[in-house]
C-alpha cells in the first residue's frame, strides 16, 4: 500500500486471501468492504476493507483506539457498521444479530459459567440448539481432546489455571463448527510465560480445526508470531496489511516502522531511482544512501527506516565508503546502554540518530561495549535494510 493509500485508508487488493480461497474453491471467511462505524460523530473505523482466506490466520493489531476491536464487534453482530458491507462465508451479514452468523467469539475474560463443569460449559451452546444430551456430551469431549484438555470434562471451573479456562473457551466456540472465530485478546490476562506458551498451542489449534481466526491485539510479538497476516491498524485505519515478515522487513509508513518493532529514521531527499524498486537518497548532512521501498520523484523528501539490529559498528577509517549492496555512514557515538547480551548506541549521524543493537561478541566472554561516547564510528546496513517511506505517511 502506498502513503496515499495509508493516509486516506484504503487497503490493497488481498491476494494471499484470493489465492487460498481460490485454492478451496470458496468464498473469504470474511470479507470486509469500505467499512466505517461513527459514534456520536466520532468515527471508530474508517473505510476499513480486506477479505480473510477459510484457513488463515488473521490479526489485527494496533494501539487502544484504533478501531480494531470495534471492527470485531462488527464482524460478530455485535455492531452494525454506519457504512459498508460484511460478509461471513460468501453470505452478507449486515443487520443480521450475532447468534445468526457462522461466528463464535472468545473474549478476554473467557465469560465461562463457574457453575457449570467444563463439559457443560463447552456444550452449552449445542444444548441452547436442542442438541441431544449424548451428543452434547460426546462432541464436548471430542472439543476439549481437541485443545488439549482431554478428561476434564468433570472437572469443576474455579481452580483451573488461566491457560486451562482459555483453552476451555476456545474449547467451547470451536464445538459449534463456526466458519470464522473471533478472538478478542484472548491472552491478555495471562502472565509472559504462560500467555507464550499460548501462542503456540492457539496456532496449533488454529491449523487442527481448519478454520478462519480473526485474532485482535495490541501486542506485536502475538501478531508476528502466530498470523498468518497482519492488518495494522492506527485511528480507525488499515495502514498496512501483509505477512508478518514483509510488515516487519518493508514496513511501507513510519506508523507501521514505528509500531512494529523499534526504528530509527533519517532525513533525506531522493535523488533518483536505481533500478525498478532502489532508490537513491541524499541524507541531510550529505551522505548519500540507497534504500528500497518504490518510486520517489527526485528531490521529494524521504524519511529513510533502519532497525537497530540491522546495523553494524566498526571504528571510523579511510575504508567507509559503501558498496552495491550495503550503504555506509560515519556518525559520532552519543549513548551507550548495555544490556546483558547486547548493546544499543545511538549515533549522531547524516540525517538524525542512528541507533544500533550490537550483539555481544562470544569470543570476548563478556559483554563490555566496545565503543565509547565520542568514538567516530562506520555504521553499516545493508540496502535491503533500509527502508525509504514518505515523511509524513
Amino acid at each position: 500500500m502506498s502513503a496515499a493509500r495509508a493516509a486516506t485508508g484504503s487497503t490493497p487488493t488481498d491476494r494471499p486471501a484470493a489465492a487460498a480461497t481460490a485454492r478451496e474453491g470458496a468464498a473469504p471467511a470474511v470479507s470486509v468492504r469500505d467499512v466505517t462505524k461513527a459514534f456520536e460523530g466520532h468515527q471508530a473505523v474508517r473505510g476499513v476493507s480486506f477479505d480473510v482466506g477459510r484457513t488463515e490466520f488473521f490479526a489485527m493489531l494496533g494501539p487502544s483506539g484504533c478501531g480494531k476491536t470495534t471492527t470485531l464487534k462488527m464482524i460478530a453482530g455485535f455492531e452494525q457498521p454506519t457504512s459498508g458491507e460484511i460478509a461471513i462465508a460468501g453470505r452478507v451479514a449486515n443487520g443480521e444479530p450475532p447468534f445468526k452468523r457462522d461466528v463464535n467469539t472468545v473474549f478476554q475474560n473467557y465469560a465461562l459459567f463457574p457453575h457449570l463443569s467444563v463439559r457443560d460449559n463447552v456444550a452449552f451452546g449445542l444444548r441452547m440448539k436442542g442438541v441431544g444430551r449424548r451428543e452434547r456430551a460426546k462432541t464436548a469431549e471430542e472439543a476439549l481432546e481437541r485443545v488439549g484438555l482431554k478428561g476434564y470434562g468433570r472437572r469443576p471451573v474455579p481452580g483451573l489455571s488461566g491457560g486451562e479456562q482459555q483453552r476451555i473457551a476456545v474449547a467451547r466456540a470451536l464445538v459449534n463448527r463456526p466458519a470464522v472465530l473471533l478472538l478478542d485478546e484472548p491472552l491478555g490476562a495471562l502472565d509472559l510465560k504462560l500467555r507464550q506458551a499460548m501462542q503456540s498451542e492457539l496456532k496449533q489449534i488454529q491449523h487442527d480445526a481448519g478454520i478462519a481466526f480473526v485474532y485482535v491485539t495490541h501486542d506485536q510479538s502475538e501478531a508476528l508470531t502466530m498470523a498468518d497476516r497482519i492488518a495494522v491498524m492506527h485511528g480507525g485505519r488499515v495502514m498496512q496489511i501483509g505477512d508478518p515478515v514483509s510488515i516487519y522487513e518493508r514496513p511501507e509508513n513510519r506508523f507501521v516502522a514505528d509500531f512494529i518493532g523499534e526504528s530509527s529514521f533519517l532525513e533525506a531527499t531522493a535523488l533518483g531511482m536505481r533500478g525498478d524498486d532502489r532508490v537513491e537518497v541524499e541524507l541531510a548532512g550529505g551522505a548519500v544512501v540507497c534504500g528500497v521501498g518504490g518510486a520517489r520523484p527526485r528531490g521529494s523528501a524521504v524519511t529513510v527506516a533502519i532497525r537497530p539490529e540491522k546495523v553494524r559498528l566498526a571504528a571510523a577509517g579511510d575504508d567507509d565508503a559503501g558498496s552495491a549492496e550495503e550503504n555506509a555512514v560515519t556518525g559520532v557515538v552519543t549513548s551507550a546502554v548495555y544490556g546483558g547480551s547486547d548493546t544499543v548506541y545511538e549515533l549522531l549521524a547524516p540525517g538524525g540518530t542512528l541507533k544500533a543493537r550490537v550483539a555481544m561478541d562470544p569470543g570476548q566472554g563478556h559483554g563490555v561495549s566496545t565503543y565509547a561516547v565520542g568514538d567516530r564510528v562506520c555504521a553499516r546496513f545493508a540496502v535491503a535494510a533500509t527502508v525509504a517511506i514518505a515523511p509524513d505517511a
